[in-house]
C-alpha cells in the first residue's frame, strides 16, 4: 500500500497544520506505513487545550443556564448529568480499550453539546407540565410520556447513524464512531433516568420552602 501524502500535506497546510501535527496525522490513520514515518506523537498541548475549552464550555453553558432562568439550581440540574455522562464516556474509553487519537479527544466537548440538548428539552418540559398539572408524578409520566419518547426516537437515529463509521477502513474513524454512539446513549439514559429524579428533589426542596414561608407567621404566634 502506497500512502499518498503529498494531498493530504496540502490540505493540511491549507490550515496552518505545524509539520508535527501533520506527521502524527499521518502516524495515526495509516498505521501500515508506520515503518517509513517517524514515530511522532500528537502533542500533550492538543489535550490541555481540550479539556481547557471543555471547562470554559461548562462554565458558559452554566452562565447561559442561570441567566435563561434567573435560578442556580435549573443550571446545575441541568449540567449534572451531562458532567456524569462525561466522566462514563470517558472510563467507557478505558474498560474497551480505546486511545485517545486526534478524532477521540473531542468527546468530552462532544458530550457536552449533546448531552446539555437532551436535558434542556426534559428539564423545560417538566416545568411545563408541572404548571398545568400542579402534581410532582403527574408532570413526570407526562414528560416522560411525550418529550422523553422523541429523545429515545432521536438519539436511537443519531447512534445508528455514528455506528456507520464502524465500517470505515480507517481505525480512528472507527473509533470515533463507537465512542460518539456511546456518548449518545449515556447521554439519553442520564436525561431519562438521572435528570428527572434531581428534578423531582428540586420540586420537592421548592414545595417545602413555600409551605415554610406560608406557616412561618403561625409558628411565630405559637412561640
Amino acid at each position: 500500500m502506497t500512502v499518498k501524502v503529498e494531498p493530504l500535506r496540502l490540505i493540511l497546510l491549507a490550515f496552518s497544520v505545524p509539520d508535527e501535527m501533520f506527521v502524527a496525522v499521518i502516524l495515526l490513520i495509516f498505521k501500515e506505513e508506520a515503518s517509513i514515518v517517524p514515530a511522532v506523537s500528537v502533542p500533550t498541548s492538543a489535550d490541555i487545550a481540550d479539556s481547557v475549552a471543555t471547562l470554559i464550555s461548562l462554565a458558559v453553558s452554566f452562565l447561559v443556564l442561570f441567566l435563561l432562568t434567573r435560578r442556580i439550581m435549573p443550571a446545575i440540574v441541568i449540567l449534572f448529568p451531562v458532567g456524569i455522562a462525561s466522566l462514563w464516556v470517558v472510563g467507557s474509553m478505558a474498560a474497551i480499550g480505546l486511545k485517545w487519537n486526534v478524532l477521540t479527544v473531542m468527546v468530552t466537548a462532544l458530550t457536552l453539546g449533546i448531552g446539555i440538548d437532551y436535558s434542556i428539552h426534559m428539564w423545560r418540559r417538566f416545568e411545563v407540565e408541572l404548571k398545568r398539572r400542579n402534581n410532582h408524578w403527574d408532570a413526570l409520566r407526562a414528560s416522560i410520556s411525550t418529550t422523553g419518547v422523541a429523545l429515545i426516537m432521536s438519539a436511537l437515529t443519531t447512534s445508528l447513524g455514528f455506528m456507520v463509521l464502524l465500517f470505515s477502513p480507517m481505525p480512528i474513524i472507527q473509533d470515533f464512531g463507537l465512542i460518539t454512539a456511546i456518548t449518545v446513549v449515556f447521554s439519553l439514559l442520564l436525561a431519562l433516568v438521572l435528570l428527572p429524579v434531581l428534578m423531582e428533589l428540586s420540586a420537592r426542596s421548592k414545595e417545602e420552602e413555600v409551605i415554610e414561608k406560608e406557616f412561618e407567621p403561625q409558628l411565630d404566634d405559637l412561640a
